[in-house]
């Protein structure tokens, strides 16, 4: 990334990932896919180095990359259940105000007493209540950050992979040329060679 700077970082691979993509090119576009996804992860934009990461793996499809390991996107952390633990809190409350009011009316006017230990017993099971709700929302927010380092490890393993990957292929590619550009070189000294015959005539 360009001096720690992954927003910058972004704007430079993004550009040129645009640029081959609009001149259809794959092989290249594929390493700066790579450099992109692991931008928006550095960035925090995880969705969207999940993504690029995918198109990364699809652009080694081709057949220069016919070796090249598979990416497998991590799936995203699943969300807290606040929700469903709203609802049962909510039904357990109107369970226990029916089950108040039930009792009141069976009551007769004389029995203050009992009604003053019914109200007592609610205040308990209230507390114990919130207290329970207090608990389960703080398990399943330490379920969600676990789940999450968990995801993000693995994506960051994963584009480390892949990053490890193209700059193997990469550096076959160079090799090619290289041996390309030798090859090319000596039939050009060759072709133009003075023969002896030649310099005699």
């Amino acid at each position: 990334l360009l001096a720690g700077d992954p927003e910058a970082a972004e704007r430079e691979a993004r550009r040129d990932f645009d640029a081959l993509r609009a001149l259809d090119e794959r092989y290249f576009r594929s390493t700066v896919a790579g450099m992109l996804a692991r931008a928006l992860y550095e960035g925090g934009q995880f969705a969207d180095a999940e993504i690029v990461t995918e198109q990364a793996r699809d652009l080694t499809a081709d057949d220069d990359f016919e070796d090249a390991a598979d990416i497998q996107v991590a799936p995203a952390p699943a969300k807290p259940r606040a929700r469903e633990l709203d609802e049962a809190i909510s039904q357990t409350d109107e369970r226990l105000d029916r089950w108040m009011e039930d009792q009141q009316r069976r009551l007769s006017a004389g029995l203050d007493l009992l009604i003053a230990q019914l109200k007592e017993r609610r205040e308990i099971e209230v507390a114990r209540l919130d207290a329970w709700k207090t608990g389960e929302r703080q398990r399943v927010l330490r379920e969600q950050a676990d789940e999450e380092e968990r995801f993000h490890a693995r994506l960051l393993a994963e584009l480390q992979a892949f990053e490890e990957q193209l700059a193997l292929r990469l550096t076959e590619q160079e090799e090619r040329l290289a041996r390309w550009f030798g090859e090319a070189e000596r039939m050009t000294a060759q072709h133009f060679a003075v023969s002896p015959e030649d310099t005699a005539g």
